[in-house]
C-alpha cells in the first residue's frame, strides 16, 4: 500500500477505498480484537474502518476511504435472494429454504458472521455448487449483482450505501 500510496502522492484528485469482508479479516488488522467484540455491527464496523484509516494515514494520505463490507461479499447476494435463481434455475426449493434462514434478520448487514453463519456458508448450505462460484467464478455473483440493481443494495444494505454516497460526494466535491 505504501509504494501505491507514494506513486500518487501529490496528486489530488485520486483516491483510495478497498471493499473488504469483515469476515475473516486477518490477525494483524489494525484493532481487530478489540474491535469484533462490539456487538452493534455498524459500530463495530465503523471502529474497524476507523482503525484502518487511522492506520493508513500513517502514511501521510488523507485521500484514504476504507470500507468493510458487513460481513461479507455474499450479504448483498442476500438482499435479494430471488436473485440467484440466475445461478441456480432448478434449485426453487433450496432458494425458498435459504429466504426462511435469513428471514429472523432485519437486514442483510445484521447477518452473523460466524463459520456456520457467515452470508457464504448460508448460501453454500443450501446451494452448495455455490461453492464453485465463491473459489472460481466470481462473475456469476457479480452477475446476480447487477441484476439487483444499485438502488436496491443500497436500500437494503445501509453500511454499503453510505460508502458509495461518500464515493459520489467525491465525484461533486465534497469529500
Amino acid at each position: 500500500m505504501e509504494k501505491l500510496v507514494t506513486q500518487w502522492r501529490g496528486k489530488p484528485n485520486v483516491w483510495f477505498t478497498t471493499l473488504f469482508d469483515v469476515y475473516g479479516l486477518p490477525a494483524d488488522f489494525p484493532k481487530r480484537d478489540e474491535c469484533l467484540a462490539i456487538t452493534d455491527v455498524y459500530v463495530k464496523v465503523a471502529a474497524l474502518e476507523t482503525a484502518f484509516g487511522e492506520e493508513v494515514a500513517a502514511l501521510e494520505t488523507a485521500r484514504f476511504i476504507p470500507h468493510l463490507q458487513l460481513h461479507e461479499f455474499e450479504t448483498l447476494l442476500l438482499s435479494r435472494i430471488e436473485a440467484l435463481q440466475t445461478l441456480f434455475l432448478e434449485d426453487t426449493r433450496a432458494l425458498q429454504q435459504l429466504a426462511a434462514s435469513i428471514a429472523p434478520f432485519d437486514n442483510p448487514e445484521g447477518i452473523n458472521h460466524t463459520d456456520v453463519g457467515a452470508p457464504s456458508r448460508r448460501i453454500i448450505q443450501f446451494l452448495a455448487a455455490y461453492e464453485r462460484y465463491k473459489r472460481d467464478d466470481q462473475s456469476g455473483a457479480v452477475n446476480v449483482l447487477e441484476i439487483i440493481g444499485l438502488p436496491f443494495l443500497r436500500q437494503k444494505c445501509r453500511h454499503f450505501d453510505a460508502w458509495i454516497q461518500k464515493l459520489e460526494n467525491l465525484g461533486r466535491g465534497l469529500q
